[in-house]
């Protein structure tokens, strides 16, 4: 679904979380605006995304690029950093788990995504969105 409509739809029901796919490939630009507009919307990146940016992994700081301007006019006052809308995700067979990873990595060190902003991509922003509570001991 196109990313416009899901703004439609997070905008009007606050309250339901969206997890969208593959940052609403081919609609990058209206991916960015859509979460970064409405707090309950989040998308993931991977799959032929990241495939196809593979020499430009840095890419993607076009779509998510308000980080440094929260606070300021013209940006919602419950925004988040950019990069804590992304989450961690394949569609792919396990063995291709690792190749996914990988350019994910590549993606976020491309983009200078921080070590606890990763951990939020790869499973804290989702436990946090549905709820799950964490143990911190192992």
């Amino acid at each position: 679904m196109r990313p416009g409509y899901l703004a439609t739809i997070a905008s009007k029901y606050p309250k339901l979380v969206i997890h969208a796919a593959h940052f609403g490939n081919p609609w990058y630009e209206e991916a960015g605006e859509a979460t970064r507009r409405n707090a309950n919307l989040y998308f993931d990146l991977s799959g032929s995304s990241l495939i196809k940016k593979d020499n430009d992994p840095a890419f993607w700081l076009q779509f998510l690029w308000w980080t440094p301007y929260l606070g300021k006019s013209h940006m919602p006052k419950d925004a988040v950093p950019a990069f804590e809308k992304i989450v961690f995700a394949s569609d792919e067979g396990p063995e291709e788990l690792e190749a996914n990873i990988i350019r994910f990595n590549k993606m976020l060190d491309a983009c200078g995504v921080s070590e606890e902003t990763r951990a939020k991509c790869y499973g804290l922003t989702i436990a946090r969105i549905h709820g799950i509570q964490l143990s911190t001991s192992r």
